[in-house]
């Protein structure tokens, strides 16, 4: 008899079942139930993320921030969506992860005079994750980390870095053409785009003739294609643009 139990319990066992269990699934069973288990968990964890992502139509037009609230954009959270807990204080976030917290503690030991991070509102002296930065500088610190950021922060705060252009970067390019421009011979990547753009639709304008004006929606377009940031295409559309052309849609 008890040779017979213990078989049975062998039995068992090799199922993948404990003895006394109540539970008479297959391995495959448990393993299919298990796979589902931890895909609902993830895909709460993605949902979760995703609910407490920035409002980045709201931060696009803001220069400056906390350094809490800097860390917190570049982790793809928005700022009041931050789990501080009883850390604030402190300059931590217990309840967030270890990469936000390196990021909180790395940007508060750069900012401060002489620093990458310049403190435009509190102590130069003592900076907390309170202390008001400017985006643009944080960011670019993030990049000289090469932390990883979202799309949007670089593009409303990341320094324009310009594609090569076999025309205007080639030692036989234009960059001579500069010159006639009021900025004499200084020049950037992006002077240089916006010259472009001039020779490319404005070039053949004809002031006694406002058809022969290109849309601000075409010069635009194409700079963006260029990779310049959409706002700034739109600055350089509007000052390329004659002054004495009326506004508004052109008549057909």
């Amino acid at each position: 008899m008890k040779l017979q139990q213990r078989a049975g319990m062998k039995d068992r066992q090799t199922e993948g079942i404990e003895p006394g269990s109540e539970d008479c699934r297959t391995n495959p069973e448990l393993a299919r139930d298990a796979a589902a288990v931890i895909s609902t968990a993830k895909g709460s964890a993605t949902a979760a993320q995703a609910d407490r992502r920035p409002n980045w139509n709201r931060w696009a037009d803001v220069p400056e921030a906390t350094i809490g609230e800097a860390v917190a954009l570049s982790e793809d959270i928005g700022p009041e969506k931050v789990d501080w807990g009883k850390g604030a204080e402190f300059g931590t976030a217990p309840a967030e992860s270890q990469s936000f917290n390196d990021r909180l503690f790395v940007a508060v030991r750069h900012a401060g005079i002489g620093k990458p991070l310049t403190i435009v509102s509190g102590s130069n002296e003592n900076p907390t994750i309170d202390s008001m930065i400017k985006l643009e500088d944080f960011v670019a610190l993030a990049r000289k980390k090469r932390w990883r950021l979202p799309a949007e922060l670089e593009e409303f705060y990341g320094e324009y870095d310009s594609p090569y252009d076999s025309y205007w970067d080639s030692p036989s390019g234009s960059r001579s053409v500069p010159s006639k421009w009021p900025w004499g011979d200084y020049d950037t990547p992006l002077l240089r785009q916006m010259a472009a753009a001039a020779q490319k639709f404005w070039s053949l304008y004809d002031p006694d003739d406002p058809s022969t004006a290109p849309t601000n929606k075409d010069v635009v377009g194409w700079l963006v294609e260029q990779r310049v940031p959409k706002r700034t295409a739109e600055t350089m559309a509007t000052i390329l643009r004659d002054e004495k052309l009326p506004a508004g849609r052109r008549k057909k």
